[in-house]
């Protein structure tokens, strides 16, 4: 799980949840969604970082259900904070 896995993980999740609204969160340069941020470890953990390095392809639909799921527990997260 090094750090190239969590930079895809994040451009990925960048390319899904534009910034919007003015939520955005700093990182080294620039800035990002916070569903892009709040997400990327856990989608670097749950489909690239165990990933085969050969071979490894993820279907949209999996991917789309995984999105879905993540990103209303990690709204519900954030109204509760």
């Amino acid at each position: 799980m090094g750090s190239g896995c969590a930079d895809f993980a994040l451009n990925t999740l960048v390319a899904l949840f534009p910034i919007g609204n003015g939520e955005k969160v700093k990182i080294w340069q620039g800035h990002v969604s916070w569903p892009a941020w709040g997400l990327h470890q856990d989608f670097n953990v749950e489909f690239l970082a165990s990933a085969d390095r050969d071979e490894g392809r993820i279907p949209w639909n999996v991917i789309s259900e995984w999105i879905k799921t993540k990103h209303a527990e990690l709204e519900e997260r954030i109204r509760e904070e």
